[in-house]
């Protein structure tokens, strides 16, 4: 009887003890699962040091082009050694060089490239380009867009071409440069007026 009064003790002991534990708020550890620590929280002299690095990798900033507005006979006009080709220098940007280009009958121009991608729109006239070996036959309207570094050449046909000329990233233009300047061109139905700015 001793014995197993004792060992009814013994058990209300032990329950008592085990209720008393999980009914605690601090959790029980598990041995099985690592303890992390938490991750170090950044200062505010890292967060300003990562600022300055960010600041120390931006491009300086660029000022903005003014608007350029003008007619043609305003623009700048050159002619080739030799009187076959004539441009006239409309406008040039960091992006961009747009111009016209006039080339007399059957004018060759021959095989070039340049890093310039080049967009020609045929106002007058036309003739056969050439682009890496393949021929295409341009008359008025047509539009054509040279990719960068492509080899190319012009024929021209039997009568005055007339085009619309872009190069987008400018270079290729420089060329024109060593040309002497001279008297614009007549635009058919144009009397090019000098262009006027108006008040807002």
């Amino acid at each position: 009887m001793r014995f197993a009064k004792s060992l009814r003790v013994a058990f209300v002991l032990s329950f008592g003890a085990y209720f008393a534990a999980c009914s605690s708020s601090a959790p029980i550890p598990d041995e099985t699962m690592p303890v992390t620590e938490p991750a170090p929280q950044a200062t505010d002299d890292a967060a300003t040091d990562e600022n300055l690095d960010d600041d120390d990798n931006d491009e300086d900033p660029v000022e903005s082009l003014d608007p350029i507005v003008r007619s043609h006979s305003e623009a700048t006009h050159r002619t080739s050694p030799t009187g076959e080709v004539s441009i006239t220098w409309l406008a040039e940007g960091r992006n961009a060089y747009v111009g016209t280009i006039s080339l007399a009958p059957e004018t060759v121009v021959p095989e070039h490239r340049h890093e310039s991608e080049e967009y020609l729109f045929i106002q007058e006239g036309g003739g056969i380009m050439t682009i890496e070996g393949r021929e295409y036959e341009l008359s008025a309207g047509s539009m054509v867009a040279v990719p960068s570094n492509a080899e190319h050449r012009f024929v021209n046909g039997p009568e005055t071409t007339v085009a619309f000329q872009v190069f987008a990233k400018p270079g290729a233009q420089n060329r024109f440069l060593e040309w002497p300047e001279s008297q614009p061109p007549q635009l058919t139905g144009s009397e090019d007026a000098p262009a006027a700015e108006t008040e807002d």
